[in-house]
């Protein structure tokens, strides 16, 4: 790419950033903490059902299938 290729794709990115970053309105502080009080309450609650899930599958498993064979009835 020559030096004068590279000027003008420099310039059209400028360009670019001048016009989105004018379009573009950044949230307040108050909708950031909201933001990040709903990420951490959905990480908190998809860790709580993993940790819940790989608790009890195998607890589950095991009273299903360890089960003492029944007695065998009278002859």
């Amino acid at each position: 790419m020559s030096e004068r290729e590279a000027r003008l794709l420099a310039e059209e990115f400028d360009r670019y950033r001048r016009t989105l970053l004018a379009e573009v309105v950044a949230p307040g502080p108050a909708a950031v903490r909201r933001t990040v009080r709903q990420r951490h309450r959905n990480r908190l609650a998809v860790t709580a059902t993993t940790a819940l899930a790989l608790l009890t599958g195998p607890a589950l498993g095991y009273a299903a299938l360890h089960e003492p064979p029944p007695r065998p009835g009278p002859v």
